[in-house]
């Protein structure tokens, strides 16, 4: 990784050599994190505290130990051209280890072995290396250093353990990251050649003109390389205009190019801030009596945009979609801060954004389906990653991230902690860097007062407005089921799957150089100066870490491309160096370039087979002009409006999603009509419908009210979430609501598909009022009046 200042020193080896502390500290890390799943496992700890204790230690202990190991113990020279033993042990330790563990699956895949193969295997793989490294580090230790058995030279050849380590790495990477013994294929690094995804559907690109244009994207990579290098040798003046240029190009484009028209939207998680938003509208008030599990930042945006548009799941979708093209904009910002060679760095970081599009949910999934995927979740802490990297050393704080955490308070809990984390790690470093506790204790009280301040502004503002306190306890229990170690969501992960691997390499790879440089002045592992470091790379590999914790709780594979634009950012100037160190190296060494390339082929191959074709979960600009007629400006602005006002549930949409969402018993339908001819006048009113599918969390009471342009009499937000907290629940069907004579009350004949809290308001009702019932055809809807006075008056017709 170069410094974005190139400000290396003149002393530092070139090529190969300048790989050798990074590759040295890395096969520490591959080592002590197999032993920690050795450890766990002879311990019998398993499940879910497995994946948390393995996240903890790979996320937060590996590094520091393995950077103290390298300084205070193993003590390398990495100016000399071959490592000392215990050094050399360690690599080849590593080296084997990975190897060895990457031939286990080959073994299954050709002698059609099961899944207890490779457990019982990979445990005995790591156990004899662990007693090989101990024996090798045993004979460092008890013997003088002349009379160290002799070693090939090769060996002990820093270059050498480079280039092999680099191999298993790849090798490793491509043999472990799913090991499934029913693949017929080994997985799907291989499939994508041999059984192209997508290849049964129409209008597919096909792989032979995918790969065409992966390799013509790899060489437009290429040219800009070319041409930056071309630029900085001259001394160009261009170069920073260029930069500029191509910077402010590059968002324009990504906003246009992955604005996606589909309007694509998962109705039940949309819910969660369309219904707070719309009881607001409504008159209810954030945090007293309308809640959200995603916090009140998300429930205002969607506020907001339902008052700029019509209030459909479309605004809503059109909403978070802003959002998230924001995000992309301002990671393109921080990934070319983060690199010397920022031409290519940003065309490669457009490429990640759409592979990251592309990718979700194995090409099946839509990004902007549900509103808590990406910019609603994680955006105010990647403005503290930006808001960071303009800092001027020694600067901590400005006031960039003072209202990055002010805004991140007021938003939810889960930004706040996300903001505050990437900011803190970034304070913590530094601050043990200098050796400075005391200036670390008043920088982390700095760093909180923001926060602090937006808790008591939002307080006071609605005291203000409601004449009462929020309740912050309600909101803050929804935090015991939405936790990585909560049972409700949390899953436990595939034991066979590997690929979330490269992201903890990552980070640590990261806060190992950064730690290096807090244990000793002169240690640090790459050629980066302390602020790249420490003002780039540290906050982002804290973001990292963070938007990995949701792989870490739900530990469903495809839920790590969620991290994946942040791995990117560290891992694309990472590649470049790498790219940059190995072609001015000799010989065969040189083909080590190849790697990168040929990653950057097979990721660039898969994302326009899954991107471009006809069936692809998104309808971007090329899909509205190529496969719906829609080219001109004004065509794509009239699609546009029909699909924004359309009425998922009621009406037929272009996603298989929502089509499987659709009222197929006409529930909502028949409620929607009801209220339009009985409540036409009635802003709010009493609909008990239930659930729209038996094994959906979705009821269709919300559906209905927001169809027919109402909302409930009670103080309900979005019922499946307001059950999750059970006071919650229970101070919804205990509101100080009273129902008026003649007033309408839906409820759905099968009573047993209410939940808890419809089931206790209809209890309440009937408790309190007689219900008259109303003539009407629906086989799923009973309409009821409230009676008068005199008893039943005759039904409605």
């Amino acid at each position: 990784m170069a410094s974005p200042n190139a400000e290396v020193r003149q002393h530092a080896p070139r090529g190969l050599l300048s790989l050798g502390p990074a590759i040295s500290t890395c096969a520490l890390g591959v080592l002590g994190f197999a032993y920690a799943v050795a450890l766990f496992s002879s311990l019998g700890v398993s499940g879910k505290e497995r994946d948390l204790a393995l996240f903890a230690v790979g996320a937060f202990l590996l590094a520091p130990a393995c950077a103290a190991a390298q300084v205070f113990l193993v003590r390398p020279d990495y100016q000399s051209p071959r490592s000392n033993f215990a050094e050399t042990v360690n690599c080849w330790s590593a080296i084997t280890l990975l190897l060895a563990l990457s031939s286990i699956p080959i073994v299954i895949y050709a002698a059609g072995e099961g899944g207890d193969f490779w457990s019982r295997n990979a445990m005995r793989v790591i156990v004899t290396v662990a007693g090989l490294q101990l024996a090798g580090l045993t004979i460092a230790a008890v013997r003088p250093r002349e009379n160290w058995l002799p070693l090939p030279e090769s060996l002990s050849l820093r270059a050498a353990q480079v280039v092999m380590l680099v191999l298993a790495l790849f090798v490793a990477g491509l043999a472990l990251f799913w090991v499934d013994p029913s693949d017929r294929y080994l997985n799907a690094f291989f499939r994508l050649f041999f059984a192209p995804p997508f290849s049964a559907e129409p209008g597919t690109l096909g792989l032979g003109r995918a790969s065409m244009l992966a390799i013509v994207g790899i060489a437009a990579v290429a040219a800009l390389g070319w041409l930056e290098v071309f630029l900085i040798r001259r001394g160009s003046r261009m170069l920073a205009a260029a930069r500029i240029i191509a910077l402010c190009v590059g968002v324009t484009v990504t906003a246009v190019v992955f604005f996606d028209f589909s309007l694509a939207g998962d109705v039940a998680h949309y819910l969660t801030n369309v219904g707070p938003a719309l009881h607001l509208l409504h008159g209810g008030t954030l945090l007293v009596d309308t809640f959200s599990q995603y916090g009140p930042g998300p429930v205002l945006i969607t506020l907001v945009g339902l008052q700029i548009g019509p209030a459909t799941f479309g605004t809503a979708q059109v909403t978070v979609q802003i959002l998230n093209l924001a995000f992309y904009g301002i990671w393109l910002v921080c990934l070319q801060r983060m690199t010397r060679w920022k031409l290519a760095a940003l065309l490669l970081g457009i490429f990640s954004i759409a592979f990251f599009l592309a990718g979700y949910i194995r090409g099946y999934g839509n990004v902007n389906e549900a509103p808590s995927i990406l910019a609603l979740r994680y955006l105010p802490a990647l403005l503290m990653v930006l808001a960071l990297s303009c800092l001027r050393p020694p600067q901590r704080h400005s006031v960039f991230t003072a209202l990055t955490t002010f805004v991140a308070g007021a938003w939810s809990i889960e930004t706040l902690i996300g903001a505050l984390g990437v900011h803190l790690a970034f304070l913590g470093l530094l601050g043990l860097r200098d050796r400075a506790i005391g200036r670390l204790l008043v920088d982390g009280m700095t760093a909180i007062v923001p926060a602090v301040v937006a808790m008591i502004v939002m307080t006071l503002a609605i005291m203000l407005r409601a004449g009462t306190w929020p309740d912050l306890g309600i909101y803050l229990q929804y935090l015991s089921s939405y936790n990585p170690g909560a049972t409700y969501w949390a899953a436990v992960a595939n034991p066979m799957f590997f690929g979330w691997l490269a992201m903890l390499l990552a980070i640590f790879l990261v806060q190992a150089d950064a730690w290096a440089r807090v244990f000793s002045r002169a240690g640090r592992l790459t050629a980066m100066d302390d602020a790249a470091v420490f003002y780039r790379f540290v906050p982002m590999a804290a973001l990292l870490m963070i938007q990995a914790t949701y792989f870490v709780g739900r530990s469903y594979p495809s839920a790590l491309s969620l991290a994946a634009l942040p791995f990117c950012a560290v891992a694309i100037p990472a590649a470049l160096a790498f790219t940059a160190a190995v072609m001015v190296a000799r010989g065969l060494a040189r083909l080590l370039a190849l790697i990168p390339i040929a990653i950057g082929l097979w990721v660039l191959t898969f994302t326009f087979l899954s991107l471009f074709r006809q069936n692809s979960p998104y309808s971007l600009v090329l899909h509205e002009c190529r496969d719906l007629g829609r080219c001109s400006p004004a065509a794509i602005a009239r699609g546009f409006d029909e699909t924004l006002r359309l009425r998922p549930t009621l009406e037929k949409v272009r996603r298989p999603l929502d089509d499987g969402l659709f009222d197929v018993n006409g529930i909502v339908r028949d409620a929607v009509s009801m209220m339009t001819k009985w409540a036409g006048n009635e802003p709010t009113v009493t609909v008990l419908l239930g659930r729209l599918l038996p094994q959906l969390e979705l009821t269709a009471s919300e559906l209905a009210l927001m169809y027919a342009g109402k909302w409930d009499r009670w103080p309900r937000s979005f019922t499946p979430t307001d059950e999750l907290v059970l006071p919650l629940a229970q101070r919804i069907i205990a509101a100080p609501v009273r129902l008026r004579e003649g007033e309408l009350v839906l409820v759905r004949r099968d009573e047993a598909a209410l939940g808890f809290i419809e089931a206790g308001i209809l209890k309440r009702i009937r408790a309190e009022v007689t219900l008259c019932p109303i003539a009407h055809p629906s086989r799923e809807v009973a309409a009821y009046r409230v009676a008068v006075s005199s008893g039943c008056p005759p039904g409605d017709r």
